[in-house]
């Protein structure tokens, strides 16, 4: 740069000077110089200009903003009522992976009201290939009241096969319950023990199959059948078979498609009459899950007793937002309720003994909210609107009272809230509260007979020391209507039944246990004219082996 700058100085100084010269020439003519030529030369060197090298900056790979999607199967918690106050139960024995010192238990106890109890638990029977569980158990107790008795057995059975592949199951339900209708009055009739005995006796089996493994047809399968045979000492009889083969298969990680069918034959007859208690139903349904949302698409058309035919929604959808621990959950579900001798009998015992066989169609659309805080602490809600076509009734307005009429209303709409809650802290203590209430806003009858409008459940566990367990429970129910021989409604009185138990052990094979059932005394009747036992006590040992 400076050299170029030197040689235009140097160019222009001489054309100056080249310049003055001619002019002096102009003024002195008689003078001649020679010309002069100068020659400037000007040397241009091109370069090519540096590209500038990138600067490279190492980044972190973008964070991943997506959530896992994780599914909860928890089975739905029926409350079941009996005409006497329920006594706790041993937890049912079934796998665990951690190495328990003894896989086994019998217990055996005595209390107030000639109470005999028996519970005993055996697993010992399994290894890597296979498990099983057998539960045996019995309960007898006797009121005050003439004919008021009870007494309860039943055996459940249950094995599984791991094969490679393919899980195989089976099981065995052995039941038989006597009862004694008590609730009439005792001044107008006197009964015999035989003559106010009523017993159910049932037998119930299963097998079943489903992969474990992918298979090259990458479908998901879980096939179920079973057969019943169940019937009372009043003439009523019931045998049938039920199936269940659902197939999936995953198309990607977020969409899956599935379809099954499932089904319930029931041959039921009582003194002349003879009823085929039949469903048919087809589930396709398709399952979408991405980033937070699940989805489940269905209708199953369903195939009813008198060829009546049904189209069943199955739609549900939920969504985790990011950064909580909230579930959101909306969905519409349909179901078709075979009220089979069993299931009626589950629900009141004292059923006179020749009833009308119809079908149940429930509805339900529902939001629903679950969320947790902290490591300890999680609650649930659920807000439902419900419909019930023909829902079994029972109303006792017999001529003495003590067996009940089954009713079906053929219409009934109701709006119910569900909350649930728990406090745990490892297994150290353990507090819970769930609660139903119901309001029926339009039915066919005054009342729906003997359907409670509030149910609450309550369950405590504590360990204080290593050697000691307690154990409380709290059942509360309201809102219960009957009518009485002068054909007018009767509300019934609130349920309220709290109860205790403990056990210590002495060694480790050995420990004793207490149960405290209905503590308060109270004489509540969960059917009309069937009070409850009262405050009973059941004592006894538990021996591990």
């Amino acid at each position: 740069m400076n050299m170029q700058r030197t040689k235009i100085t140097l160019w222009f100084t001489l054309a100056l000077l080249s310049i003055n010269l001619q002019s002096f020439a102009q003024q002195r003519p008689d003078s001649s110089l020679p010309p002069t030529t100068i020659e400037v030369i000007q040397t241009y060197q091109p370069k090519v200009k540096q590209t500038p090298k990138p600067e490279f900056k190492p980044d972190l790979p973008p964070h991943d903003t997506s959530r896992p999607n994780f599914k909860y199967d928890i089975p739905q918690q029926t409350l079941y009522y009996t005409y006497s106050s329920l006594p706790l139960r041993p937890l049912a024995l079934g796998k665990d992976s951690s190495a328990l010192p003894f896989v086994n238990y019998a217990m055996i106890g005595a209390g107030t009201q000639s109470s005999i109890f028996f519970d005993a638990g055996i697993a010992q029977f399994q290894n890597k290939n296979y498990n099983s569980t057998i539960h045996l158990h019995h309960l007898s107790q006797e009121g005050s009241i003439k004919n008021q008795k009870s007494s309860l057995s039943g055996l459940e059975v249950e094995g599984k096969l791991h094969t490679k592949g393919n899980e195989w199951s089976a099981g065995l339900d052995i039941v038989r319950n006597r009862f004694h209708y008590y609730g009439y009055d005792h001044n107008l009739y006197d009964y015999s023990a035989l003559q106010s005995q009523i017993t159910y006796t049932g037998v119930n089996a299963f097998v079943g199959a489903q992969n474990n493994l992918p298979n090259k047809f990458g479908l998901d399968y879980k096939a179920m059948i079973g057969f019943t045979i169940y019937n009372n000492d009043q003439g009523i009889s019931e045998q049938g078979i039920t199936f269940d083969l659902p197939v999936s298969k995953t198309i990607d990680s977020s969409f899956s498609a599935g379809i099954g069918i499932r089904g319930q034959y029931i041959h039921q007859s009582q003194s002349q009459s003879v009823f085929n208690n039949y469903i048919l139903q087809l589930t396709p349904n398709i399952a979408f899950r991405s980033a937070g949302f699940k989805a489940k698409l269905g209708v199953n058309p369903t195939l009813g007793m008198i060829s009546n035919s049904y189209l069943l929604p199955d739609l549900s959808l939920s969504y985790i937002p990011a950064k909580t621990n909230v579930l959101i959950g909306l969905g519409w579900q349909a179901h078709l309720q075979a009220n089979t001798l069993r299931a009626l009998s589950n629900q009141n015992p004292y059923l006179i003994p020749n009833f009308d066989v119809q079908q149940t169609r429930i509805d339900e659309i529902f939001a629903s909210l679950e969320s947790k805080v902290g490591n300890h602490f999680s609650f649930g809600g659920k807000f439902s609107w419900l419909q019930f076509n023909n829902l079994p009734l029972f109303l006792n307005d017999t001529l003495d009272q003590k067996q009940f009429y089954l009713l079906y209303d053929s219409h009934i709409t109701a709006i119910a809230l569900q909350l649930t809650a728990r406090y745990q802290i490892a297994r150290t203590i353990s507090i819970g509260l769930s609660g139903t209430f119901t309001n029926y806003t339009q039915s066919s009858f005054a009342y729906v007979w003997h359907q409670p409008g509030v149910r609450l459940r309550g369950d405590f566990h504590w360990k204080p020391l290593p050697k000691l367990d307690i154990a409380a429970y709290l059942n509360v129910m309201g809102g219960i209507y009957a009518r009485n021989l002068a054909h007018q409604t009767v509300k019934l009185p609130a349920i309220f039944d709290f109860g205790f138990s403990g056990e210590y052990q002495f060694i480790p094979r050995l420990s004793a246990f207490i149960q405290v059932n209905n503590l308060f005394n109270n004489q509540y009747q969960r059917w009309y004219n069937y009070p409850v036992y009262g405050t009973n006590l059941i004592g006894g040992l538990r021996l591990k082996f």
